[in-house]
């Protein structure tokens, strides 16, 4: 899932949504690794439920946040 942000990245924003780490590699920028992050913690919980039944809520909660958000203003046609 990250690699799919990843590339999903690049091609909205280009070259500049990833940035050099402490160690030379290329990174997700601030934006986009906080979007990775919802993304891979809501599939641990909602994929996983059996390993993540005590962290469920943490786990969607960015989730919940950015899908209430989307649905606040569905597509135009």
């Amino acid at each position: 899932m990250y690699r799919a942000v990843s590339d999903r990245a690049e091609v909205v924003v280009g070259p500049g949504a990833l940035i050099e780490d402490e160690e030379g590699e290329r990174a997700l920028g601030p934006v986009w690794v906080t979007a990775a992050s919802a993304l891979l913690d809501a599939a641990m919980a909602i994929g996983a439920p059996s390993v993540a039944v005590e962290d469920a809520a943490d786990l969607t909660a960015a989730w919940m946040v950015v899908n209430d958000s989307a649905n606040a203003f569905p597509p135009t046609a």
